[in-house]
């Protein structure tokens, strides 16, 4: 998962060599945080919930951000379109997927 930072062209040859290093530095950090989505509000039933995650791409990982009552909740499967969590009670989460 490769994604590099658009860069502008400046008259200025300095700004441009400051540009160069900060792309160098920001690209370097490749952490699959830093493609991520929050899925705010996503209302899960017990049982298996079909999640479309928006990556278009394998998922990498997920983390519940917020959530809106007590569950035990679990990945069963996850492909580049959807992730499907079990969760033990009805409730509200927030998702970032990468």
């Amino acid at each position: 998962m490769t994604r590099t930072l658009p860069k502008k062209v400046f008259k200025n040859q300095e700004l441009n060599g400051f540009q160069d290093m900060l792309v160098d530095v920001f690209n370097s950090l490749s952490v699959p945080q830093n493609y991520s989505r929050i899925l705010k509000d996503v209302s899960l039933v017990i049982g298996d919930n079909l999640i479309p995650h928006g990556l278009n791409r394998a998922l990498t990982g997920w983390a519940i951000v917020d959530i809106d009552g007590a569950s035990d909740i679990y990945k069963t499967t996850s492909n580049s379109r959807f992730i499907t969590l079990n969760s033990s009670a009805a409730v509200t989460v927030s998702l970032e997927v990468f």
